[in-house]
């Protein structure tokens, strides 16, 4: 799990730079990566403490990561305001 973190560490720091949005979806995923790790580090296992009924039991650092691997997901396909095409009839 460590030898992950460090080259996801490095990709989220990459795309925090192309704007608040990357940012926030990085700083996501990179606490919810660091807050399993010091779990795992400090109990030698991760505890999931959230249950919501049938649903597999969870726990922040889970819904961190989900949360901001989604957001990642939705802007990688957003295609930038200033890189839109521009259509031929377009009164602009």
């Amino acid at each position: 799990v460590g030898l992950v973190i460090v080259p996801l560490s490095i990709v989220l720091l990459y795309l925090a730079g192309r704007g608040a949005s990357w940012a926030i979806g990085s700083g996501f995923v990179l606490g919810g990566a660091i807050g399993n790790l010091v779990d795992r580090i400090g109990d030698q296992t991760v505890t999931d403490f959230v249950s919501i009924g049938r649903w597999p039991s969870f726990n922040v650092a889970d819904a961190s990561i989900t949360v901001g691997a989604l957001l990642l997901i939705v802007l990688s396909y957003r295609t930038p305001r200033d890189e839109q095409p521009v259509h031929e009839n377009d009164p602009r």
